[in-house]
C-alpha cells in the first residue's frame, strides 16, 4: 500500500501521521488506533455523535477541526462554501456586513478629502455615513486619511444603481456583481494563504496542499452564520454588536484554523490570516467596478 495511503490520517492532538484510525473487529466491535508520538487515541471522535462534533467545532476545538479536515470524507466543502458565500453576497448587498462597513467608511472619507464625481455622489455618501458614527455622537468626516486617489475612482460601483429603495428585488443585477467580486475575493484569499505558505514567509510544520487549505477555508467560513442576526435585527447602531461579534468570532476562527492546517507559530498564524484577509477585501474592493463595467 502506499505511504500515503497508509499515512493520510492525522492524530488529533499532536497532529502526527496515523496509518489508521480505529482496528475493526467484526460484529460492531471497535478499538482506537493508540498514537505512536502523544500516545493518546488517534481519533476519538470516530465514536462520536455528529451533534458532539459540532459543538466542538463552534468552540473552536483543535482536535474537532484535525478530525474534519484530515479524518473524515469532507467532499461537501464545494458546496458548503457556495452557501456561505451566498450568504455574505446577501449581507453585503443589504449593506449589513463588516465589508459594507468598511468600504462606506473609505468612500465617505475619500469623498471628504478627494473631489470626485458630481453633487450628487457626494450626497449619497454623505447621507449614508456609517451607523458608526451614530454611536460616536460624531460623523466620519473629521478624519484627515491620506488613500491612493485610484480608491476614489472605485467608490461609484458601490452606489446603489438606482431603483425603489423599498424594493429589494429591483437590484438583483447588483445582487450578481456582488457575488462575483465576493467569489474573487474568496479565490484571493485562498491563493494568498497557499502562496505565503509556499513561498515560506512564515515557516510552516506542515505543507498543507491547497486542497486541504480550501477545506479548511470552509470549515473556518462557517463562522458566517453570525451575519444571520444582523439580517434579522437591521442596518443601524442596533447591527454594531452583532457586526463586532462577528468580526471577533470569525479572527479567532481562522486563526484556529490555520493553526492546525499550517501548524506554525501562532503569531505568524494571525499574521497570515490578516494578510490573507486584506487581500480578500482589496480584490473584492477593486474587482466591483471592473465587473460593473464589463456586465451590460
Amino acid at each position: 500500500m502506499p505511504e500515503e495511503t497508509e499515512e493520510k490520517f492525522r492524530c488529533i492532538h499532536c497532529g502526527t501521521r496515523a496509518p489508521s484510525l480505529y482496528k475493526d473487529y467484526g460484529s460492531s466491535v471497535i478499538k482506537l488506533t493508540k498514537c505512536e508520538s502523544c500516545g493518546n487515541p488517534v481519533d476519538k471522535y470516530v465514536e462520536y455523535d455528529i451533534v458532539n462534533v459540532m459543538i466542538d467545532l463552534v468552540i473552536m476545538s483543535k482536535e474537532a477541526q484535525r478530525h474534519i479536515i484530515y479524518n473524515t470524507e469532507f467532499k461537501s466543502y464545494w458546496k458548503l462554501i457556495i452557501i456561505l458565500m451566498l450568504l455574505e453576497t446577501y449581507a453585503t448587498w443589504r449593506n449589513e456586513s463588516l465589508t459594507t462597513v468598511m468600504v462606506h467608511t473609505i468612500c465617505d472619507t475619500i469623498v471628504q478629502n478627494i473631489t470626485i464625481g458630481n453633487t450628487t455622489e457626494e450626497r449619497i455618501f454623505n447621507n449614508d455615513t456609517l451607523w458608526m458614527s451614530e454611536l460616536l455622537g460624531s460623523t466620519l468626516t473629521h478624519y484627515n486619511w491620506s488613500l491612493p486617489a485610484t480608491w476614489a475612482g472605485n467608490c461609484w460601483a458601490w452606489l446603489p444603481q438606482g431603483g425603489d429603495e423599498t424594493d429589494l428585488f429591483i437590484w438583483e443585477k447588483d445582487f450578481y456583481i456582488q457575488f462575483l467580486s465576493v467569489v474573487f475575493g474568496t479565490i484571493a484569499f485562498w491563493c494568498n494563504g497557499y502562496l505565503i505558505s509556499k513561498v515560506g514567509i512564515f515557516p510552516s510544520q506542515n505543507q498543507a496542499p491547497l486542497l486541504t487549505q480550501v477545506k479548511g477555508f470552509a470549515l473556518s467560513n462557517m463562522s458566517l452564520v453570525l451575519a444571520l442576526p444582523t439580517l434579522v435585527w437591521g442596518a443601524g447602531a442596533a447591527a454594531a454588536l452583532p457586526l463586532a461579534l462577528q468580526a471577533a468570532y470569525r479572527l479567532v476562527v481562522f486563526y484556529s484554523v490555520f493553526s492546525v492546517v499550517f501548524e506554525c507559530h501562532p503569531l505568524q498564524s494571525l499574521a497570515m490570516v490578516l494578510l490573507c484577509s486584506y487581500g480578500k477585501f482589496q480584490t473584492t474592493f477593486h474587482a466591483t467596478p471592473v465587473i460593473r463595467t464589463l456586465v451590460p
